[in-house]
């Protein structure tokens, strides 16, 4: 939802979320199979966090709702 709304403070709350103790400790103790492509992008950003991985997933969001 951060990545589609928030065009102002995506970054810094995608980054807080994804940065969380809790977050990080299932993203690196959890492996998950995930196999629709905007999931894998959304799992890259979860096990990745940081400035790139963030606003591929906001240009993602908006080439993907432009065409809807």
């Amino acid at each position: 939802n951060e990545a589609r709304g928030n065009a102002s403070g995506y970054r810094k709350n995608i980054l807080q979320i994804c940065r969380e103790g809790e977050v990080r400790k299932l993203c690196k103790n959890a492996p998950v199979n995930v196999e629709e492509k905007a999931n894998k992008l959304l799992y890259l950003v979860l096990c990745h966090p940081n400035e790139i991985t963030v606003r591929l997933l906001r240009l993602a969001m908006i080439v993907y709702y432009r065409r809807q």
